[in-house]
């Protein structure tokens, strides 16, 4: 049997998972309309962003041949092709961009249409848009745009976001053994930082995995333990995630070893 790895094992510097949402994203929103680009200038004003705006799908393009973007916020119904057009053309182009579908006149079937045929990431309708729901959409769309690249590459990365002394991991890709067997242990190893770095409140969204083996779970189990020995508690999700890995963690929600600190949603 080969050694399995410590998922104790914690550097003692850097935190083990990435800062996706630190600095500033980059957005480009593109709308026929200048009254709702206004609009949207004036939802992301005091927000770290770099916005730029089009008016349509040419000008779009012809702007991300100038500097690249991580998030777009395609308006559906624009001339020149429109926003089918566009998320065609950047999945081409520009597949490390992420796109947002806003309209004011789509329906469901539009929204599944655009989220899975075309490639957008998420769905929005103008009606009842706000400046929490913008921000919500655009942390969601680039942790899904690195998400995307980690997946292309059968990669794990791990993002972290800390928010009022408390921490949200999100693992991104292949929580396998292959091609190592120490990938395994990586989820609980950021789970222990976390507590060695004071961050007793700590959430794992399983949402953008692609696939997830039991035993990762089973190291994940034990750092919630840890964490709840040290008075911090543990709380797993996959909500959004895969069926494939919603069944996984059912398995981690039935086990009768799992710690009273350790909730566990994985209704999908």
């Amino acid at each position: 049997m080969p050694p399995q790895p410590d998922p104790s094992a914690i550097a003692p510097t850097q935190p083990p998972w990435e800062a996706v949402l630190a600095g500033r994203a980059r957005v480009l929103a593109v709308d026929d309309e200048p009254d709702f680009l206004e609009v949207i200038e004036d939802y992301l004003m005091d927000l770290d962003v770099d916005l730029r705006t089009a008016p349509d799908p040419e000008a779009a393009l012809q702007r991300l041949g100038e500097s690249p973007a991580d998030v777009l916020l395609i308006d559906l119904q624009m001339p020149k092709g429109g926003g089918r057009r566009l998320l065609t053309e950047v999945a081409r182009l520009h597949p490390d961009a992420a796109c947002i579908v806003i309209t004011a006149w789509g329906s469901e079937p539009v929204a599944v249409e655009m989220l899975k045929e075309l490639g957008a990431v998420d769905y929005l309708s103008k009606t009842g848009l706000d400046d929490e729901v913008l921000t919500r959409a655009i942390d969601g769309a680039r942790l899904a745009r690195r998400a995307g690249q980690a997946t292309a590459h059968r990669e794990l990365a791990i993002a972290g976001v800390e928010r009022g002394g408390a921490l949200t991991l999100y693992p991104l890709g292949y929580l396998t053994a292959q091609p190592e067997l120490r990938r395994l242990a990586r989820l609980a190893q950021a789970v222990d930082a976390a507590r060695a770095r004071g961050l007793m409140q700590v959430e794992v969204d399983l949402r953008y995995l692609e696939a997830c083996q039991a035993v990762a779970l089973g190291y994940l189990l034990e750092a919630a333990r840890r964490l709840e020995a040290a008075g911090g508690a543990l709380t797993v999700s996959a909500t959004a995630a895969p069926r494939a890995v919603v069944r996984v963690l059912t398995g981690l929600a039935r086990s009768p070893e799992r710690p009273t600190g350790l909730t566990v949603r994985a209704q999908r």
